[in-house]
């Protein structure tokens, strides 16, 4: 019998590094690495056997796909008779709906030097221990968590676990893996007892016997590219991560490993909150809600994300350019919306926003006309089209002009910019009639932005910038102010946590103190012993009285510093409306006092002509 060839697709490799991984952290590394050792002999056996395993009803490239079952995973492959090849597609787990993941995969893509490489290719690191034993798997030198084309990309990824929490948490501790212990942190548990802690959270949870709440705690991984991230950063990455996404909660512990070529973290956190004992809720939502978080932290630091399609995710200062041209897209809507709101024809329209600095092409219509038309101020990068995709239904020139043609009444307008025209543009500079209208506008606005001084009880220039300075050293107080609640909400939270936990055992250490038989009465009673001694040294620890140990004054405490935290986030929204506004006006009459206007001489109290 002439052997065949088994070829892996990179596709097949991942599953089998996420099966082997989730394998390990669950059941530990000896039975990964023999799950892996059996699902390579099965892999080498196909050839004598690969016609016996049933067919699915399933084709990739006209052949078909068979199916053989390899607990707790199920491998997928076609056979290539005329070349002798098995083509290993995928290899999933038994639970997963295996149908719908193969009729939606319609290319698959190779390692180097076996077929031609596909755009989705993925790397892996190549002494990765879930995959290093692949006589046909890797390129030296490649990368896991590297993406397409090489590109640096950070990832995340959450699992739940439903037993043996004690080995998932005893693995990411694990002082070869976080430079003996230096990157581990934790918050309202121990790391050492903290399956103890989550089992007490879990057993007041209101439905701890409902057969739907199966997961005990959840293990989330956030992983980066090598040589972008320090181990520190790192770390601080996943606590800022832990911080924002359990709000201070739900009882974590997190570590940073270093052994491996990427850094990476591990977070697992119990499914049930101290608070309301409430379960945590894996959802999409709540998935998408941790790569967004995880996405904006990595912005925020100027790392790499990936995206969800596999596509290269942006740097912060990308993210922000994509940020300022869809500003650009609104303040165009806005334009607009002002203009359809005081011209009465459609030409009359385009002048006008001609006037606001626009450059426009293709507003004509007729057989000959272009589709959209375009538009174009002198801050954006390119033009934007008039186009439903781009800016929405309502601002197609047939719906621009119909919307005109539509409107049964005219009124009254106020002022309907609040930025100054600039009348030095081509357009209005070659335009007497522009020019006088422009300047007309722009009076308007002044004397507008001059009344809005009043209002605010500011009655010359320099009195308007010491308000806005004021503001924004006030601001910046409110901000510091509510930074330091939230750190002192989450402390008092941990310590609530353990207060109750001291009080709901103190009765098993009392009694096994005053036990005739003290070895025995642990041997019955060691959780609840343990967690109490925990809880006691943490207490303890934070200078709590445990003679006068209250809950329900550490839960008034609380209440008081998250009404106290409302209050703040109030006043902070009201400081930022209104340097928003002072800043506005400021923008205007700075521009304005520059411009060739002699009526107006720029003092302390200065004087606008009026209309």
């Amino acid at each position: 019998m002439q052997e065949y060839k088994i070829i892996l697709t990179w596709e097949a490799i991942y599953d089998v590094t996420d099966i082997a991984d989730y394998i390990e952290e669950e059941f530990g590394q000896q039975r990964a690495d023999r799950f892996q050792s059996d699902l390579k002999e099965q892999m080498q056996n196909l050839g004598q056997f690969s016609t016996a395993f049933p067919r699915t009803q399933i084709l990739y490239r006209g052949y078909s796909i068979h199916k053989r079952s390899f607990p707790p995973s199920i491998i997928f492959y076609i056979i290539m008779e005329e070349t002798k090849e098995i083509h290993i597609l995928r290899v999933l787990r038994h639970e997963r709906d295996w149908e719908n993941i193969l009729l939606q995969r319609s290319t698959y893509t190779y390692p180097k030097n076996e077929y031609p490489a596909g755009q989705y290719q993925q790397q892996f690191e190549s002494d990765h221990p879930s995959y290093k034993q692949y006589q046909y798997s890797l390129p030296k030198g490649s990368g896991r968590y590297k993406g397409v084309n090489g590109k640096n990309m950070a990832v995340t990824k959450i699992h739940g676990i439903k037993t043996t929490v004690d080995k998932a948490i005893e693995y990411i501790c694990n002082p070869d893996k976080t430079d003996q212990n230096l990157y581990i942190s934790s918050f309202a548990c121990s790391p050492e007892t903290a399956a103890l802690d989550f089992k007490y959270t879990l057993d007041h949870t209101h439905d701890c016997r409902d057969p739907h709440n199966t997961n005990k705690a959840f293990h989330l991984i956030q992983a980066f590219s090598p040589g972008e991230v320090s181990y520190e950063e790192a770390h601080q990455i996943g606590k800022e991560l832990a911080d924002r996404l359990l709000e201070g909660k739900y009882s974590y512990v997190l570590t940073t490993h270093t052994d491996k070529g990427h850094v990476h973290n591990h977070l697992i956190f119990c499914s049930a909150d101290n608070i309301t004992f409430s379960h945590y809720h894996d959802c999409k939502k709540n998935y998408w809600k941790i790569r967004n978080l995880s996405d904006t932290l990595c912005q925020e630091h100027n790392l790499s994300t990936i995206m969800p399609d596999g596509k290269k995710g942006m740097k912060y200062n990308e993210w922000a350019a994509n940020k300022s041209e869809s500003s650009k897209k609104a303040q165009l809507r806005k334009d607009i919306n002002q203009t359809i709101r005081i011209v009465s024809t459609y030409s009359e329209f385009l002048a006008f926003m001609e006037a606001k600095g626009y450059e426009i092409k293709n507003a004509e219509f007729g057989e000959n006309s272009r589709k959209y038309i375009t538009f174009r101020s002198p801050d954006m990068s390119r033009p934007v089209r008039g186009s439903a995709k781009s800016l929405g239904k309502n601002f197609t020139k047939e719906r621009i002009k119909e919307r005109i043609n539509n409107k049964l009444h005219r009124t009254t307008v106020p002022s309907v910019r609040n930025k100054l025209i600039d009348t030095n543009t081509p357009n209005i500079a070659g335009n007497i009639g522009l020019q006088k209208w422009a300047n007309k506008e722009n009076l308007k606005i002044v004397s507008a932005e001059y009344n809005k001084m009043f209002t605010h009880n500011l009655h010359n220039f320099s009195g308007l910038e010491d308000r806005i300075a004021l503001l924004h050293m006030q601001q910046k107080e409110v901000n510091t102010s509510v930074v330091s609640l939230e750190s002192q909400i989450r402390h008092l939270r941990e310590m609530l946590k353990y207060a109750k936990q001291y009080q709901k055992n103190k009765i098993y250490d009392d009694h096994y103190k005053s036990s005739k038989d003290p070895d025995r009465y642990f041997r019955k009673y060691e959780s609840q012993i343990i967690l109490f001694a925990g809880a006691e040294h943490i207490l303890q620890e934070n200078g709590m009285d445990l003679k006068h140990l209250n809950s329900n004054k550490l839960q008034e405490q609380i209440a008081d510093l998250i009404s106290r935290k409302e209050s703040l986030n109030t006043q902070y929204v009201s400081f930022k409306q209104e340097i928003k506004e002072l800043e506005l006006i400021h923008q205007n009459l700075s521009k304005y006092l520059k411009q060739d206007a002699p009526e107006i001489q720029r003092s302390s109290h200065n004087q606008l002509p009026s209309l």
